[in-house]
């Protein structure tokens, strides 16, 4: 995998720094604690709009949180492929399938350290439920899930608990939306 913002020895401390500061100049709560595991898939949740990846960079950056996200494949087409995969991108073919769950829960092999970022709606438009993927990747990478959040209504952003994903997604799933109920995206009509 290639070197990443997150991978820049000088810049990385600054960026921990700015994103702290920009998060409180915005008006932004930073809530939770660094997590206690060095893998996890991060669902990132409510996911809204397209400023949503900025602020959790940022979230990335204040909690030392090694993140590379998944992204629609079009997202990295042309000239913005090198900066995507250095902000910590992935694409992803959001067709969807079981060898993206496969190709994707392999960068979680040979690293100490890495963190998964998913936005389990799969977009950022109204959906009606939690696309299935990133639990699998959980699950196959046998790491635990971290809960994110951006809540704009209360214009509060961090982390809360890890949770091992136990093979039943139906019930695991239902838990994780209840850490999310109250919560509104920048859009509220499309949380």
């Amino acid at each position: 995998m290639q070197m990443t913002i997150f991978d820049t020895p000088v810049l990385s401390p600054l960026l921990r720094i700015g994103g702290i500061a920009a998060l409180r100049l915005l008006g932004w709560t930073l809530e939770g604690e660094r997590p206690g595991a060095d893998r996890f898939v991060m669902v990132a949740e409510p996911h809204t709009a397209a400023r949503d990846l900025p602020l959790m960079l940022a979230v990335a950056f204040a909690f030392r949180v090694k993140l590379h996200w998944i992204g629609k494949e079009e997202l990295f087409a042309g000239w913005r492929h090198p900066l995507m995969t250095w902000l910590g991108g992935l694409p992803i073919n959001r067709a969807g399938g079981g060898s993206e769950v496969e190709r994707i829960a392999r960068h979680f092999e040979g690293r100490s350290k890495i963190a998964l970022g998913i936005a389990p709606g799969g977009s950022r438009a109204k959906t009606s439920g939690w696309r299935s993927g990133f639990y699998w990747i959980a699950v196959e990478a046998e790491v635990p899930i971290l809960l994110s959040f951006l809540d704009f209504k209360a214009r509060r952003t961090g982390v809360g608990p890890l949770i091992q994903p136990t093979g039943d997604y139906d019930r695991d799933v239902a838990d994780m939306r209840k850490f999310y109920q109250g919560m509104e995206g920048k859009y509220s009509d499309q949380t």
